[in-house]
């Protein structure tokens, strides 16, 4: 059953179902046991300690295997069994900008923009978030438009071309990436970026004026 698997193996069936949908994978490093691994003889601080054994990593577990990630990834699934059939629980990077965009917002603006796209019956599609409370849209990609910069100040992200994101179950500050509305493995359209977006940019300048009431998202 899926709850006996063992982390690794849900990290590994992790990335053959995103493969199964056309999305390319490609591995990242993750957060291994402070302590465990040694240099110049010394215990390494206590805290997030990333496999790439950088002490000053800045994005610890939070970074693709390899500079060629954006080439790396694939839907192969004999590399993807190479890649995580060994005992290293790589997390999994997904590029963006190509079947899918990625809108990354706090819990506050993402909770209220999920209201008001529930009230407006606007589509949403495959919605995820992080031990840190950061919450993913994913929308289909913008391809052909112009660039989007989001306007400075505001908490939201966009990642689009050239960029990528962590996926569940990857690991991060001891707990896993999880699914609010996980994709479905039936339908592989995803709803057009407009909306979400709108409503995620319009929600962090709301959240910027002022304090709001934080409501928490309800079941996907």
């Amino acid at each position: 059953m899926h709850w006996l698997s063992s982390p690794l193996d849900r990290l590994r069936d992790g990335a053959r179902e995103y493969a199964d949908r056309g999305w390319r994978v490609a591995p990242a490093h993750y957060l291994s046991i402070p302590g465990r691994h040694r240099r110049n003889a010394k215990r390494r601080p206590l805290g997030d300690t990333c496999s790439c054994r950088d002490l000053r990593c800045p994005r610890p577990g939070a970074h693709p295997l390899s500079p060629r990630w954006a080439i790396d990834g694939t839907t192969d699934a004999g590399t993807i069994e190479y890649w995580w059939g060994g005992p290293q629980p790589w997390n999994i990077t997904l590029p963006t900008g190509e079947l899918f965009d990625v809108w990354r917002a706090p819990v506050d603006v993402a909770g209220r923009a999920l209201e008001s796209l529930r009230a407006s019956a606007a589509e949403v599609g495959p919605v995820a978030h992080t031990p840190s409370g950061e919450w993913l849209f994913f929308t289909a990609a913008r391809l052909g438009d112009e660039p989007l910069e989001v306007p400075a100040g505001l908490p939201v992200t966009y990642h689009g071309p050239d960029d990528y994101v962590l996926a569940p179950p990857s690991q991060q500050a001891g707990s896993g990436m999880r699914w609010w509305r996980a994709p479905d493995p039936a339908d592989h359209r995803l709803p057009r970026w407009e909306p979400i977006a709108e409503a995620l940019l319009r929600l962090a300048r709301q959240r910027r004026a002022g304090p709001t009431v934080v409501p928490m998202p309800r079941a996907g």
